[in-house]
This record gives structure tokens, sequence and C-alpha cells, in this order.
């Protein structure tokens, strides 16, 4: 939880959390900040002209926001959970604490130490005493211990080796001695942490530093913001692009089909023509025997029978679906329909308008082929490349402004805001 030099975008519509903030926090004033222990609870009072308000932030799990009485009675929250019972009227109850102050005593450190039931040295510290990786990784570090001793094995020497430089940080910490704080950064300036000072931990890393712990924070979590922001506009970037790559790819694919379908039909009419007398012979003689009365199931029999003494005409037929009244034909590697009885012209003409039919569709594929590379090629270069999103971040977060930046305004020697106005519509306002 910091201060923020920045200016972050917010949605055009507030939700209703906020709403209830905006009438319960309307001209109220902060009385007081506190951090309950080493807590990941910050509990910010606020005073109103008749009333006075508790904030709870919750900073672990996803993070929550308790609207209290001063006597902590739960009037609202940004979530309502059932796990830690906290819904409106009830009053609300701090989680167990995971660093507790009897950890300060040397026998009692030790007893928890040896008592652990973790397997590592380094968890021990993180889970049983509560410290989280980051300090617990640290006092190892500074300890020159293996961090992956079981606790149970670790000498009395050495326990007491590790209680004091766990004194050293707690007490840096907590009353902000030796702080220089600073952010770590690892290969391609990337962020890796922040510290409130060098961590023997990092010590092979680089790393920037700040005036202050709440500048480094601030600095870490903007540069992190920014980076998610990037990575939101990359992925819809991407997969912006790989739509229009994918409807491209369908849209050939398409063409090619077409292009086979329109080649198809235009062989079979040249076949139909080329072969005419060919086909007209074996179809009369097929509706001739029909005519006599023969069965189709005959009819079929009598074509495989010319087919195993190598008759062309018999050859050529695939099937017979008398239902239907179709012959499927197949003559050069085309197979093809045509209807029992039919003119050999009309199927052939139909055949070739067929073929035209699906030429003129491929007009309108080629057109459709042509937008999306359009599109593709306009997201390329107006302004959606990787290479601006950058800058768009860096306008949309910018430099936080305030309040009295718009009269005139100077700090005094003794450390008072002095603001005046321009002209007497603003000396109004003041």
């Amino acid at each position: 939880l910091h201060l923020t030099k920045k200016n972050y975008p917010v949605p055009m519509q507030p939700s209703r959390f906020t709403m209830l903030m905006r009438k319960y926090m309307k001209n109220a004033k902060v009385t007081n900040i506190e951090q309950p222990g080493f807590d990941r609870i910050v509990i910010i009072s606020v005073e109103t002209i008749d009333r006075g308000y508790n904030l709870i932030f919750e900073l672990f799990n996803k993070g929550n926001v308790i609207v209290c009485t001063t006597d902590n009675k739960i009037i609202n929250a940004l979530k309502f959970t059932k796990k830690r019972e906290i819904k409106p009227g009830m009053i609300y109850e701090f989680p167990e604490p995971r660093f507790k102050h009897e950890f300060l005593d040397k026998l009692e450190f030790q007893r928890v130490i040896k008592g652990s039931k973790m397997d590592s040295l380094v968890k021990a510290l993180a889970s049983d005493m509560g410290l989280g990786s980051k300090y617990a990784e640290e006092i190892v570090s500074r300890a020159g211990m293996d961090k992956e001793t079981q606790p149970a094995y670790i000498s009395t020497d050495n326990i007491k080796r590790i209680h004091e430089i766990f004194l050293t940080v707690h007490k840096n910490v907590k009353h902000y001695i030796s702080i220089k704080p600073i952010v770590i950064i690892g290969e391609n300036d990337e962020l890796i942490d922040f510290c409130p000072f060098r961590f023997k931990y990092y010590e092979n890393l680089g790393f920037k530093s700040f005036p202050s712990f709440n500048d480094a924070c601030d600095y870490y979590y903007t540069v992190m913001r920014e980076k998610e922001f990037i990575e939101e506009k990359r992925g819809k970037f991407e997969s912006r692009i790989e739509l229009l790559r994918n409807r491209e790819k369908e849209q050939e694919e398409k063409i090619r089909y077409f292009m086979n379908k329109a080649e198809h039909f235009t062989r079979v009419g040249e076949l139909i023509y080329s072969n005419y007398d060919f086909l007209s012979s074996l179809l009369k003689k097929i509706l001739h025997a029909n005519k006599s009365g023969i069965p189709w199931t005959k009819i079929k029999e009598m074509i495989e029978n010319e087919k195993i003494k190598g008759s062309p005409e018999a050859m050529s037929v695939k099937n017979i679906n008398e239902n239907e009244n179709i012959i499927v034909i197949e003559l050069d590697g085309e197979v093809f329909d045509l209807p029992l009885n039919s003119d050999l012209n009309n199927a052939a003409q139909k055949y070739f308008n067929e073929g035209k039919k699906i030429k003129d569709k491929i007009i309108g594929a080629e057109q459709s082929i042509k937008n999306t590379q359009k599109k593709i090629k306009d997201i390329l270069e107006h302004g959606e490349e990787l290479e601006q999103v950058q800058r768009e971040v860096e306008k949309e977060i910018e430099k936080k402004t305030y309040w009295y930046e718009k009269f005139r305004w100077m700090m005094t020697s003794s450390g008072f805001l002095l603001v005046c106005g321009k002209d007497k519509d603003q000396n109004e306002l003041l």
C-alpha cells in the first residue's frame, strides 16, 4: 500500500462500492493509519463532521476493503466472504497473525524452529515465523546457511546466529533504521523485486536506489502495471492478427476448393461432348433393357459381367441409383452423375453453367481475401504495432497533478504550502 505520483485511468462509470465510499467518505479527514503488528492489514481511520469510520485494507489473497464503524462493525465491503465471515452487521475479526511478538524472544524462536514440521529452514522461517519467502531467504543468506537444512538438525549456535540476524532485520524494518530503498533489476532491465535495503540474497543482481520506500514501491508497481498493460495490448494485438491470419488461410482454402470444383464441372462438360456417342449408346442400352422388363438388379449383374469381359461401356459405369434416376460415370479420372433419361446436351450445359457460377464465387472470395489482407496491413501500419503500445501506456499513465497546481503556489521554507489565485475568480474559489 503506497502513495503514487502517477495518474491511473479510471472506469467511466464508478462501481456500486465506489459510490458507497463516496457517500461515507465525503469531506472525511484521515486521522490515523495503522498496521496491526506485521500483518498484511492496514487500517485507515477517518472522521466526518458527525461520525468516524475505519477502512480496513486486507493485502492478502486477492485483497479486500472493508468499511466499518469505529468499533469495527462492518457496514460494507468490496467483497463479502464466507470462509472468514465478512458481511454487514458483523464485527470484523482480524485473522490469526502470522508473526507473533513472542518470536523476538530467543528461547521461543528456538522452540518454534526446532519444533517446525517444515522440511527446510527457509520454509520454517517463511511459514512458522510468518516472515514470508522474501525475508526468510534474506535471513538464511545472511547467516550463510543452506536453506534446505532440516530445522530439527540445526545446532543451537546456528539458531542463535539466525535469531540475531532476524532481530537486526526486524529492528531495521520496524523502526525504519538503515533504510536505503532499492528496486532489484535483472537481465534485460526486468524488475525482480523491491527491498527496504540491499539484500544479500540479491547481491549478484543490479538495483536502482530511491529516496523513500514509498518511491521504490511506486516505481516498481507503476512499471509492472505498464508491463501488464503492454502484455494485455500485445495479447489483443496478436489475437486479432491471428484471427485475421486464420481467416486469410480459410479464404485461400475456399478459393482452392472453388477452383477445383469449377475445373471439375468444366472438365465434365467437355468430357460429355467429347464422348457424346459413347455415352448416348450406353444410356440407350440400359434404358432399353429396363423397358424390356429386365429388373434393375439383373441389369446391374449384366454390367458387372461385361466389366469382367473388359467392355469399355460397362467399365465406365460406377453405380446406378434407379430410385433417383441417376447413373454415376467415370471417364478419364473424373466421376460425375447423369440422369438416366437425360439429354446429353442439356447435361453438358448444366455442368458448364455450374462451373461458371463457381467462377463467379471465386471473384467474390478473392475480393474477401484482399479485404482481409488490407485489414492485416492496416493493423501493422496504423498504430497497432507493438512499438506504439509503449507510447500509449506512457500517455495513459501520466505524472499525477495536484489540486493546487492550477493556482500560483510555492512551498515555504518552513514546509507550508502557499497558494494564491491568478485572478478574482480563483481568489473566490480559494
